[in-house]
């Protein structure tokens, strides 16, 4: 089935960041609209407001429907509760519902209504729910539904109604005031932030002899300082050579360092060789080359390139912008990589070079060290952090579903776009700001620690009320439900809920919510809460 659970984000997406939408002309890109076609305030509905709506519930204008009517009606000028909260269903699933009135969804409520439509021509006032599952409306059947408007609104359909297609919940004249998830209690929450850091449970240790060290990547008989005066693990690139030199250090003592000569061309320099510590850089975890360089250009400014050369690929680039060697002398550089840049791939080597015109000028290395940074345990991750402000507002949210985005780019084959991944919450800190789920994750993510520019987003999936339709339409599975605001001249609210198979491909609804601007007026407010 190709639809998939959406939330309010999708619509924001269709019709702009969440903001008020003041209606524009056609001038700027949308077509002028009749005054006819506008769905008027209903004029009996102008105390609602103040409508007491303790004393008409929907089970009783239910229960007082005939069994072969197809619409349940609240009147207008009416408020109707829905009391129900024990979970149960309410079967409508022949009828539709027409709200003239006012249809008001306390916190309390825990139902799930099925019906072929709703039509909105009062209010639908939706509180935050007091728990998890709240309201759940599941829209079936696959023949047309007819919408007829009031009489003061009856001009604006055709005789017979308004042809609104299959599961249709429409907006005409009428008001959502939606908050439909506990997090629209607080304006400052939200449903989605990006990773600070994540934690391995139980970290995978590489299994290998030659792994059972301190982390370094350098051969164990490498010695990036060459005070033992040995080379062993350090080659030329290409062309050249590479010996160890000394030099008065300053202090009365000798440093001893490589000396890398004889180069003849741009790409000439220095290879560090792994052997078989290159099976040990450990997925998920941050390691950071440190080392010092100079090249013999006086009067001249220079930085290398370190690359990574992978074993059946090729070199990728991974230090940018390393402090220039100035007028030959030595600079300091580091820079950090996650492990997860591998791709699965073995090193071979890691590659300096300079990319200068000086291709025959010397270059100089020393103390040079591949580590691993102690921020994150070696493994799949199955605990995530995030600002504590966002921990407290999801701590209800234990059992219920987190989505990891991906961080890359590419084929769903290298884990690219489509790398994302979806976990069960069992434990949120709000001291820590620690998300830990049922199981570790499949992909490695960046976080706000290891790289704030491309720091993995996370979100919540679960909304206490949800619009699904069903998915009984054999011949046309692509057919879903529909939702619209009609020209209207009221403001909408809806936040806080998930739309579920919803979208009706080259069908009337072909959007999964349509709005319908009116030339004389419309706003249109669709809450921070995806």
């Amino acid at each position: 089935m190709m639809f998939r659970s959406y939330s309010i984000a999708a619509i924001a997406a269709i019709i702009g960041t969440g903001r008020f939408l003041p209606t524009t002309d056609a001038a700027a890109g949308y077509p002028l609209v009749r005054e006819a076609m506008v769905f008027n305030p209903l004029s009996c509905n102008s105390n609602l407001e103040f409508a007491d709506c303790s004393s008409t519930s929907l089970e009783s204008i239910i229960d007082s429907a005939t069994s072969n009517s197809t619409e349940i009606l609240i009147p207008c000028g009416t408020c109707a509760t829905l009391t129900t909260a024990d979970g149960s269903t309410l079967d409508l699933s022949t009828k539709t519902i027409n709200i003239e009135g006012k249809l008001h969804v306390p916190p309390s409520a825990h139902v799930t209504i099925r019906t072929r439509g709703i039509f909105i021509q009062g209010e639908l006032k939706i509180d935050p729910p007091s728990s998890l599952e709240a309201l759940r409306v599941q829209l079936v059947g696959v023949d047309d539904v007819l919408f007829v408007p009031n009489d003061e609104n009856a001009d604006r359909c055709d005789v017979e109604g308004c042809n609104e297609g299959s599961k249709p919940v429409v907006v005409a004249g009428g008001r959502l005031n939606v908050r439909g998830d506990a997090l629209t209690n607080s304006p400052t929450c939200k449903t989605w932030t990006t990773l600070k850091d994540v934690h391995t449970t139980n970290p995978i240790l590489p299994n290998h002899p030659s792994c059972m060290f301190d982390g370094s990547l350098l051969e164990p008989e490498a010695d990036g300082t060459f005070e033992s005066s040995s080379k062993a693990g350090f080659t030329r690139y290409r062309w050249g050579s590479v010996e160890i030199a000394s030099e008065d250090d300053g202090m009365g003592g000798t440093n001893t360092y490589l000396h890398n000569y004889g180069r003849s061309n741009v790409k000439d320099g220095l290879q560090i060789n792994l052997g078989d510590r290159s099976m040990c850089a450990m997925k998920n975890r941050m390691y950071r080359m440190s080392f010092k360089y100079r090249l013999h250009t006086p009067g001249e400014s220079h930085r290398p390139t370190v690359e990574l050369d992978f074993k059946d690929r090729h070199p990728r680039k991974i230090s940018y912008d390393l402090p220039e060697s100035v007028n030959g002398t030595w600079a300091q550089g580091s820079f950090e990589f996650l492990s997860y840049d591998l791709k699965d791939k073995e090193i071979a080597n890691v590659k300096v070079t300079w990319p200068t015109d000086e291709s025959t000028s010397n270059a100089d290395y020393d103390d040079i060290s591949i580590l691993p940074i102690l921020v994150n345990p070696p493994g799949l991750p199955d605990v995530f952090y995030v600002d504590t402000e966002v921990a407290q507002c999801w701590a209800s949210k234990v059992g219920t579903e987190l989505l990891i985005t991906t961080n890359e780019i590419g084929s769903v084959s290298n884990g690219g776009w489509d790398g994302e991944d979806i976990a069960v919450i069992t434990h949120v800190d709000i001291v820590t700001g620690a998300i830990t789920v049922v199981d570790p994750i499949a992909h490695y993510k960046t976080t706000e620690l290891q790289d704030a520019r491309f720091a993995t987003e996370v979100a919540l999936l679960h909304r206490s009320t949800i619009f699904e339709a069903i998915e009984d339409n054999v011949l046309e599975p692509w057919i879903g439900g529909h939702s619209v605001v009609k020209h209207t001249l009221v403001p909408q609210l809806l936040s806080g809920v998930a739309f579920e198979n919803f979208g009706q491909q080259g069908q009337l609804g072909e959007e999964l919510f349509d709005v319908l601007l009116s030339t004389l007026f419309l706003h249109l407010f669709l809450s921070t809460i995806l």
